[in-house]
């Protein structure tokens, strides 16, 4: 037998041996966590029931548009958890330190006194945990520009009378005077903008912690604040890491805004969370308890970090919504009243955007008024 014919022979019996061949390029998939990027993303001061207190199942809507269709086609689409809570009773600062820190250190509200206590605060955050294992993460904060590290640094933000970012009761780490010392955090606090750049090129980290700005707090954004978290979201599903991300999509706390669910002991309201992932069932509605401690337990568990939660047992995983045998789907992105979300600019950018279309109009003007005058003279 040639040398030629034993090889193949010996290929052949390899590949009867060795079982199934997966395609090329797949690798085991998970399924309790399907993904390798986790992106989560915290908007404002709204209960469940301020914004799916009347969802239905498009079937039974019919073609009646609902206020949040937005929000509401996402939940069409992907997973809606109708029984997750705040972790806190408190308000934003509260929650977002338990999401960040596993714990409130009794720091519920935003204050002059918490800003002043919070400065202080050397407690070990997700951010450290991350840095700890090599994972790389951003947070992308639309209010970044606003925070003077100075200020942090001196403590001037706690002097009576001083204007104080949202930022830093949104992101409690930006407040603390230690973080400001350490390049290795610094280094990825970047603004929103920089989240569709890193979507487009392929290159958000593992874990992208995103603050939006216009958010959807009430009084503030407005129906800008659904079309900003659509058009993050639909950054993410146009990104060639759309087949291995998931995204979570949750609101800090109430915002005294009425919920009919009671809420667990020690818990505050009930919140919106949403799950949009190539992984994730369609059109499902999760009855398991969770809150933001949770998605802390999930981020841990997934990048093998050291627990920084203060709850003896671990919160419940998130398996039921995924369903990985399907295979991942193609993204459906959503769009808000037929206008394509595209992301809404700073408002210098947004000031500049006026000026040329005003500039535009006028320029426009003009030339029908010349046009109009060479016609008059050919009439004459």
């Amino acid at each position: 037998m040639s040398a030629a014919r034993v090889l193949l022979a010996l290929a052949i019996t390899s590949a009867l041996t060795a079982g199934p061949v997966s395609p090329a390029g797949a690798t085991e998939v998970d399924p309790s966590m399907p993904f390798d990027h986790i992106v989560v993303i915290v908007e404002q001061d709204h209960t469940y029931d301020s914004y799916f207190g009347s969802y239905s199942p498009p079937e039974s809507r019919g073609d009646s548009l609902s206020a949040n269709e937005g929000l509401h086609s996402l939940a069409d689409n992907y997973v809606l958890f109708d029984n997750y809570f705040a972790s806190s009773p408190g308000g934003t600062l509260g929650n977002m330190l338990d999401l960040t820190t596993g714990d409130t250190h009794e720091l519920l509200f935003s204050s002059k006194e918490s800003l002043a206590a919070l400065a202080d605060l050397d407690v070990p955050t997700l951010f450290d945990r991350l840095n700890q294992e090599s994972v790389e993460w951003r947070l992308y904060d639309g209010g970044l520009s606003e925070v003077d590290e100075r200020k942090v640094t001196t403590g001037a933000y706690a002097a009576a009378g001083a204007a104080v970012p949202a930022s830093l009761y949104r992101a409690p780490v930006l407040a603390m005077k230690r973080t400001w010392r350490d390049p290795e955090l610094t280094s990825r606090f970047v603004d929103q903008q920089q989240f569709f750049d890193d979507a487009r090129t392929g290159a958000l980290p593992p874990f992208s912690l995103v603050l939006p700005s216009p958010s959807d707090r009430p009084g503030l954004g407005g129906a800008e604040g659904e079309i900003r978290l659509l058009s993050l979201i639909n950054a993410v599903q146009k990104s060639s890491q759309w087949e291995r991300t998931a995204i979570f999509v949750t609101w800090d706390d109430g915002g005294g805004q009425f919920d009919s669910a009671v809420p667990p002991v020690g818990n505050g309201p009930r919140v919106p969370l949403l799950l949009i992932s190539p992984y994730a069932k369609q059109r499902y509605i999760s009855h398991v308890e969770h809150d933001h401690l949770s998605l802390l337990d999930l981020v841990e568990a997934r990048f093998d970090l050291a627990s920084l939660g203060s709850r003896p047992n671990a919160a419940p995983a998130f398996d039921d919504a995924f369903a990985v045998e399907a295979g991942p789907r193609q993204p459906i992105v959503t769009t808000r009243g037929g206008l394509a979300p595209t992301p809404v600019g700073t408002t210098a950018q947004n000031v500049q955007t006026v000026a040329l279309y005003m500039f535009g109009l006028t320029a426009a003007a003009l030339v029908a008024r010349a046009g109009w005058r060479r016609e008059q003279r050919r009439v004459v």
